[in-house]
């Protein structure tokens, strides 16, 4: 295991999800256009934390970190838009040791205050912190 394959499998899953509802997913180092007319769209961030030996023996790791995923909206028409979306997202991300991902996701994700970005769009963010051990 590495961060790059926790990368892949927490962005494999919110692709699922956010192609099912057809929102577009602006990842990390990716070329992305945001949609005309301050369509909403999604922006995954994933923070790798410091990586520990999970066992006595030196074999083991264990990988932490967080991940940030912030709701692009068009500011001025309200917050329940990107509220439903944040509820969504918090439902697909459970705080329950080795669910359906091979993560765990070790805090209940928390819908942050939304800011204002310089173009338009009123950014909510949701993030919750992932550990993995192998």
């Amino acid at each position: 295991m590495s961060q790059k394959t926790i990368r892949s499998i927490i962005t494999t899953a919110l692709v699922t999800w956010a192609t099912a509802k057809n929102i577009p997913l602006a990842r990390e180092n990716t070329a992305f256009t945001k949609p005309a007319n301050f369509g909403t769209f999604l922006e995954l961030n994933i923070i790798p934390a410091d990586t520990f030996l999970s066992n006595l023996e030196g074999t083991g790791r264990r990988f932490l970190g967080e991940v940030i995923i912030n709701i692009w909206h068009d500011d001025g028409v309200g917050t329940g838009g990107a509220e439903t979306l944040a509820e969504e997202l918090c439902t697909l991300f459970p705080v329950v040791p080795k669910s359906y991902l091979p993560v765990s996701v070790e805090t209940i994700p928390s819908v942050k205050r939304s800011l204002i970005s310089d173009d338009g769009y009123r950014v909510t963010p949701v993030c919750f912190y992932y550990r993995a051990e192998f």
